[in-house]
């Protein structure tokens, strides 16, 4: 793109188009797009269908084997009609129904981890979506800050061209020294690196827009402060508990514990309610098929079983959970600590920096009319070249300092809505 082309698109965009897009529509476009947000919502459709299946546990099963071979048996029956055993050819119906009557609490406490590991995700949604609306609303943020600090560069080096055209007239009528002349060309290569520094910050804030929110921004609403809920820093630590990190951490907790209850049950006798019954059919090749060609072995009633070894699985299994259930308790702990320490910088950030815009406002007010007074000194031979190219270039950084804390202060507010837990608040419907 050319580049008076590109400065003169930049500075349409700061005036605004009849279809400029709120932050709000930023933020929306950015959830519908980011792909962190689909899988946090996939997560937690994965942990519903496991509350599901933990809830089987409580219902009947029932199953059925179906099989066709040949066996080979020897036993008294069969030696009563010839010697040696005997090869037959055999269609075997299995049918078992099986209501679990009591295991221990294994299927209470693989429904409690469940159940957990469903609010964790919930939780782990929620988190998701303040990260993705905060990088939303920086993006935002930042193309309008480059945008601004483009109209500056702009005009700052469109005033050291006419510094310079009318300097370069005065040392060519020998009013001024050729050095003067030098001067004001090296200011004007330094305003017109400081303006291609800014297109280079306006093009990366633009893409970074893109990758976030997935649409170019186009003449993008300005931002107002948002509204912090809290009067004080221990007003908003005591909100620590309930951020979404600390509640997810929280409910990986409980899910944990859950597991380690469960592992336990493996010592612990299962009882069932079966019914079982067996057909089977030798009547296709057995030479012995005339005197039992089919039989029948219907069982129903209660089945004890309890495991007496299986090579120290359960031992270790128990001992896994034990140990991952302390880790989600210190994970717990370092999630709030992370919180606390998030939102004591935020305030502190946010505090110094709304004290500092006041300051730089008025230092830019002071200057412009300082600037003012030079130019028009100078115009009448009272204010040397130097001093007046100090002022433009000190206005000039002044302004832009402004404007970069003026988009720091309102990045801040919403960082601290986030650190809070509060940031999807402000943007639900």
């Amino acid at each position: 793109m050319n580049r008076k082309v590109f400065i003169g698109f930049s500075l349409l965009l700061v005036a605004g188009s009849s279809s400029a897009m709120s932050v709000d529509e930023t933020v929306s476009s950015s959830l519908s797009y980011h792909p962190a947000m689909s899988a946090a919502t996939n997560d937690q459709r994965v942990s519903e269908l496991q509350i599901d299946e933990a809830k089987s546990g409580y219902r009947p099963t029932a199953s059925i084997e179906i099989s066709s071979g040949v066996q080979w048996a020897n036993n008294t029956t069969i030696r009563g009609f010839q010697d040696g055993g005997n090869d037959t050819h055999v269609n075997k119906a299995d049918f078992r129904l099986r209501q679990m009557l009591f295991d221990g609490g294994s299927t209470r406490s693989r429904l409690d981890a469940a159940n957990s590991g469903y609010e964790a995700a919930g939780y782990l949604v929620n988190e998701r979506q303040q990260d993705i609306i905060t990088s939303a609303v920086q993006s935002h943020l930042n193309v309008l800050r480059s945008e601004e600090l483009l109209a500056l560069a702009t005009d700052n080096l469109e005033a050291h061209r006419k510094y310079l055209e009318d300097i370069e007239s005065r040392a060519s009528q020998g009013v001024i020294t050729e050095t003067d002349a030098h001067h004001a060309r090296a200011r004007y290569a330094f305003a017109d690196a400081s303006l291609m520094q800014q297109e280079e910050g306006h093009l990366v804030a633009i893409s970074r827009y893109l990758e976030i929110v997935g649409i170019k921004p186009e003449g993008l609403d300005p931002v107002s402060r948002p509204t912090v809920a809290y009067n004080s820093l221990e007003e908003a630590l005591d909100s620590t508990l309930n951020h979404p990190t600390v509640m997810q951490s929280g409910a990986v907790v409980q899910q944990a514990r859950a597991n380690y209850e469960q592992s336990k049950t493996a010592f612990a006798p299962t009882v069932d309610f079966e019914i079982r019954s067996t057909i089977q059919d030798s009547s296709a090749t057995s030479d012995l098929s005339i005197y039992n060609p089919q039989s029948y072995d219907t069982f129903a009633g209660v089945v004890a079983s309890y495991d007496l070894s299986n090579g120290g699985a359960d031992v270790a299994r128990k001992g896994v959970t034990a140990a991952r259930q302390a880790s989600a308790e210190e994970l717990y702990k370092l999630a709030a600590r992370d919180t606390r320490e998030a939102i004591r910088t935020s305030w502190y950030s946010r505090d110094k920096t709304a004290d500092r815009v006041p300051l730089l406002q008025s230092y830019t007010d002071s200057l412009e009319l300082v600037l003012a007074d030079y130019i028009d000194q100078f115009s009448v031979n009272r204010r040397d070249l130097l001093d007046l190219l100090d002022r433009q270039s000190e206005t000039f950084r002044a302004k832009a300092d402004l404007v970069d804390a003026r988009y720091d202060l309102l990045i801040q507010d919403f960082e601290l809505l986030q650190a809070t837990g509060q940031l999807s608040g402000r943007f639900s419907n």
